[in-house]
């Protein structure tokens, strides 16, 4: 079997970008669904604008967590992929779909009982409704693109998560404009339409992943494709996946709370830069997740292949790539930003906040720069199997370097762009321990087999 992800050399900036490519459009696709809802509900009302970026804190928690967590098959597949072990790839797909399928039940407490209680109270009567729905949905997506179209990322094999995630978000961008204004037959829903609209589109990529994974080819091992439950290989995932996930649910935990401390202790006008430069830095996000993915499927090959040096030489590439993703990203936040804050800027808002908008992109753009450098290697030790450690620093630097010093500037300076100082800083400290960190699990594993 060819244990190599692509035809390019292993560990070089031209393997690093043909499996990057997909999955950074695949995430640029997703997090373009949350884009788009709010260019569509900035034109209906500044109200609905900020009452979705504030419930999207809470569902991004509870997302992102899900999906940490059953993400984890991408790296069973790619180890498995690189010892030359094919026929259990799909069983490590199989434990991840079980995973989401038990989603359902806490997920649906979240949104009966403590949907109400996590939304600033003058968002609450837009924010909670459209929460609840977002909410009780997670698994679908998560077992999209969590669980199933790891196989794919696993094996190299991007376009397949490329194709299903462009599908899904030109469904979910119609369909918002549709339901939220009210066009022709459909009714007026104004932002129960915007995530009504986002989950029928979940339904359908999910449909389409399956088709794609269990009818639109031959398997190599019949077997393969057959249900199966692996108790062990699920406790080994899951020790793997759960300390990644349980840090990204503390920190957008805290991140979420911060969002309502920022909606009460600022201005107005500071809140709506801030929605508008962060949600600039989230359509762009996909970079960060894009690259982090692909570094962690390189990085998983290498270790089930005991490749060390494959390890170093990658790191190399995607330091070579960050370069030029910072550079292309600050033509866009810092040089010609104004088609995107034109597009996202509240129809009722002041032109008087463009200045402290282009202040919040700086920040954005330093953001996206250091997040993308401190995920790569947060996927490189999760490959490495170091999951615990990340849960470890994460626990500790986020409260520390970001959090706190965000919370002390909104509630006694109020000012927005102090806060943002202080998420940069906090990348910025956890990318140079987890650089470290890396090496030296890196040497280890390598001595252990040697």
């Amino acid at each position: 079997m060819n244990r190599q992800l692509t035809k390019h050399a292993p560990g070089s900036i031209r393997e690093l970008w043909s499996i990057a490519w997909p999955l950074i459009i695949a995430f640029a696709a997703n997090l373009l669904m949350v884009l788009s809802d709010r260019i569509v509900l900035a034109r209906f009302s500044t109200e609905a604008f900020q009452s979705q970026a504030a419930a999207m804190q809470w569902w991004s928690m509870a997302y992102y967590t899900g999906l940490n967590i059953a993400a984890i098959s991408r790296v069973m597949v790619a180890r498995f992929n690189g010892a030359g072990t094919p026929e259990k790839m799909m069983c490590a797909v199989w434990q991840m779909l079980w995973f989401c399928l038990a989603l359902f039940v806490p997920l649906a407490v979240l949104a009966a009982w403590v949907a109400p209680f996590v939304i600033a109270p003058d968002l609450r009567e837009l924010g909670v409704p459209y929460l609840r729905i977002l909410l009780i949905t997670i698994p679908i997506p998560t077992a999209t693109f969590g669980a199933i179209t790891s196989y794919f990322a696993g094996r190299g094999k991007t376009k397949y998560t490329l194709i299903v995630a462009i599908a899904s978000n030109v469904i979910n961008l119609i369909l918002c404009i549709l339901l939220v204004y009210g066009i022709g037959p459909f009714p007026r829903l104004g932002i129960i339409g915007a995530g009504v609209g986002m989950v029928i589109a979940q339904i359908f990529g999910l449909i389409l992943a399956i088709y794609f994974l269990f009818f639109s080819k031959r398997y190599s091992y019949p077997s393969e494709a057959r249900p199966c439950w692996d108790f062990k290989l699920f406790c080994e995932m899951l020790n793997i996946g759960f300390p990644n996930a349980l840090a990204c649910g503390f920190n957008w935990t805290l991140w979420s709370l911060m969002y309502q401390m920022a909606a009460i202790n600022v201005t107005r006008n500071q809140f709506t830069a801030f929605l508008v430069g962060h949600t600039i830095f989230v359509g762009l996000s996909f970079l960060v997740d894009g690259i982090g993915q692909s570094v962690g499927v390189i990085s998983a090959n290498a270790y089930g292949a005991k490749n060390w040096s494959l390890l170093h030489k990658s790191r190399r590439s995607w330091l070579c790539f960050l370069a030029i993703e910072s550079a292309f990203a600050f033509v866009i936040l810092i040089l010609h930003p104004q088609p995107l804050i034109s597009a996202l800027m509240p129809a009722d808002a002041s032109l008087d906040i463009i200045p402290l908008i282009r202040k919040m992109l700086f920040f954005m753009w330093l953001l996206l720069a250091t997040a993308c450098y401190s995920s790569s290697l947060r996927a490189t030790l999760s490959a490495l199997g170091d999951s615990k450690f990340v849960l470890f620093c994460n626990t500790v630097l986020y409260p520390i370097f970001s959090i706190i010093p965000s919370c002390l500037a909104l509630r006694y300076a109020h000012n927005i762009l102090m806060a943002a100082a202080s998420w940069v800083l906090h990348n910025i400290v956890s990318g140079l321990i987890y650089h470290a960190r890396s090496l030296i699990v890196a040497a280890r594993r390598e001595a252990r087999f040697f």
